[in-house]
């Protein structure tokens, strides 16, 4: 049992923030994010909120970076009578029509996209092709890597019989088979469609081939947006019409005294999932215990080797702690003994470790940044604290007990 907690710093206690999912951000913190952004919503339907609003899943507070959606008309998608810019049409058997619905707002969640209604049944599996979005060269770059996804629902209109399929292709090569369209779920949800490394900028497209056959049966698909973006890993929906747009980072940070965390020492704990981390060596902080705007701090963060406990500061150091999976829960603990500045941490089910003093007094806790000018990283936190820094043998049952 974890005993004596004081104020949560994020906690699942319920709040209405607009559109949000459960959660609580304590007084003390600062929040803020320069651009409107999206996320799933305690229903399961992705929703966008304002510019500064925070976004919990699941009760966690999303914190993600800097990223570009270079698909122009991710929302502006094909009308009945003709096609958006930047979209196409590939070969479609006369057999199999389709149609365009207006833009609309799907759940009333400010997400914009059409509906694509369905007619007829195609002559062999696979060989219609809808609707592609081709994106041309000279918005790639070459050695780098990108992740695509489309958000996409089935509205609820038709009876499926079959699958479909979401496929991508690149340049010349052929086109590998994507994730299947559940037409069973009316949720909008994010389909990944694969990760592509260039080696040469080249077109890329992502189509949709229809195995269902559905004859006289009108089957319907609501699509919310298509996104390319430069990163090992896709993050949350980024809304474009007629241009490539951006989504700002989050910043979450605020000062020791003012999150009424105790003088002489503290502990954190918590759960966090993250989106991408594992796949590369790119940090992506839980948090950070830091001197404000000097580079002395203390972090827990994971990498492509990892979960970690890091000193900056007084000789810079990384320390091994436990390992994680993108997407899977992970529960940690750290404690704070400001008064002999060391900091342990550990993961459930994994060792403890000890950093010693980074050389100057810590004043501030940041979520999910490096530094106070840092990116955040990709991953979602829920955060306690204890108004004492627990002892080695103490952590490994705080983070067990961690929700």
């Amino acid at each position: 049992m974890i005993p004596s907690l004081c104020a949560p710093i994020l906690s699942l206690r319920r709040k209405a923030f607009p559109l949000s999912a459960d959660g609580y951000l304590s007084p003390g913190f600062t929040f803020s994010r320069a651009t409107a952004a999206t996320f799933v919503d305690r229903s399961g339907v992705v929703s966008l909120v304002g510019p500064n609003v925070p976004r919990f899943q699941d009760g966690r507070l999303l914190m993600e970076g800097d990223r570009v959606n270079l698909w122009t008309n991710s929302q502006q998608l094909p009308a009945a009578a003709g096609l958006g810019t930047g979209y196409s049409t590939a070969a479609v058997e006369a057999a199999f029509t389709y149609a365009y619905g207006a833009q609309t707002d799907y759940a009333g969640r400010g997400v914009l996209g059409k509906a694509i209604r369905f007619n007829g049944a195609p002559a062999a599996a696979g060989v219609t092709r809808p609707m592609s979005y081709t994106m041309a060269a000279a918005s790639m770059a070459a050695d780098t890597e990108y992740a695509i996804s489309r958000y996409a629902a089935w509205t609820g209109v038709g009876t499926p019989t079959g699958v479909t399929t979401i496929l991508r292709s690149l340049g010349a090569l052929s086109n590998p088979t994507g994730p299947s369209f559940d037409y069973s779920d009316t949720a909008l949800r994010r389909y990944v469609i694969q990760r592509v490394t260039t080696s040469v900028p080249d077109a890329i497209s992502i189509q949709q081939n229809s195995n269902y056959l559905a004859g006289a049966n009108d089957l319907e698909q609501f699509i919310g947006g298509d996104q390319f973006e430069a990163g090992l890993f896709p993050s949350s929906l980024i809304p474009t019409t007629g241009g490539a747009a951006t989504r700002s980072r989050d910043i979450c940070a605020g000062p020791l005294i003012g999150l009424g965390l105790p003088a002489m020492g503290f502990t954190l704990y918590g759960s966090t999932v993250f989106v991408g981390a594992g796949q590369s060596s790119i940090h992506q902080p839980i948090f950070t215990v830091d001197a404000g705007a000097t580079t002395a701090r203390w972090s827990l963060y994971a990498d492509g080797t990892g979960v970690r406990i890091r000193k900056d500061g007084g000789g810079n150091t990384a320390i091994p702690i436990g390992t994680m999976t993108p997407g899977v829960v992970l529960r940690w603990a750290a404690s704070f003994d400001l008064i002999n500045m060391v900091m342990s941490a550990c993961v459930a089910g994994g060792a403890v470790g000890t950093q010693g003093s980074p050389g100057v007094a810590m004043t501030h806790l940041r979520i999910g940044n490096s530094a106070s000018t840092a990116a955040p990283g990709f991953n979602a936190s829920a955060i306690w604290a204890l108004p004492y820094a627990a002892t080695a043998m103490q952590l490994p049952s705080i983070a067990a007990g961690a929700p």
